[in-house]
């Protein structure tokens, strides 16, 4: 379906009962859970929460990057899903946070190589207030981040990976 051209860009986008879980997450990893929302495009929207809560996932559904686990998105009462993404997309206009780091241990992605000295990247994180976060890490800086390279990487939200890359 054409997205419907409107010269006052007079758009309504809801979220109605929106869930979503990552692929291969557990049962009860939720990224997000319920929301229900309405704002019209134009207007000034603030995404915010704490590191993890979600903030890039709602983005992503919003620009299709990803479908809602449960729930719809509608624009003008009409689910997404029903238009063709490119004319859907010239409605928004979005900027991500922009970072790069490697399916690689935490450690290796702080320093930027695999030789480093552990007290400084571990100072590093400190200063980042990242300690609460790595204690929960199951192999400190020795965990690998994402699962491409290893089964047992750990998946962090945009947010959680600008702490890594902040010092």
């Amino acid at each position: 379906m054409t997205t419907e051209k409107r010269a006052d860009r007079q758009y309504d986008v809801e979220f109605r009962d929106v869930s979503f879980r990552y692929p291969n997450a557990t049962e009860d990893a939720w990224a997000l859970r319920h929301i229900n929302l309405k704002f019209k495009v134009g207007s000034r929207l603030a995404v915010v929460g704490m590191n993890g809560s979600g903030k890039t996932t709602f983005i992503k559904l919003l620009c299709r990057l990803y479908d809602p686990t449960e729930g719809q998105i509608l624009l003008n009462g009409i689910d997404i899903r029903k238009y063709r993404y490119d004319e859907y997309m010239r409605i928004f206009a979005v900027v991500f946070q922009d970072f790069r780091l490697f399916a690689l241990p935490l450690g290796q992605n702080v320093a930027a190589g695999a030789h480093y000295d552990r007290e400084r990247v571990m100072d590093c994180l400190s200063k980042a207030d990242f300690g609460d976060r790595l204690k929960t890490l199951p192999d400190g800086l020795d965990t690998p981040l994402y699962k491409e390279l290893d089964k047992n990487g750990v998946e962090v939200s945009g947010g959680e990976a600008q702490y890594y890359v902040k010092e």
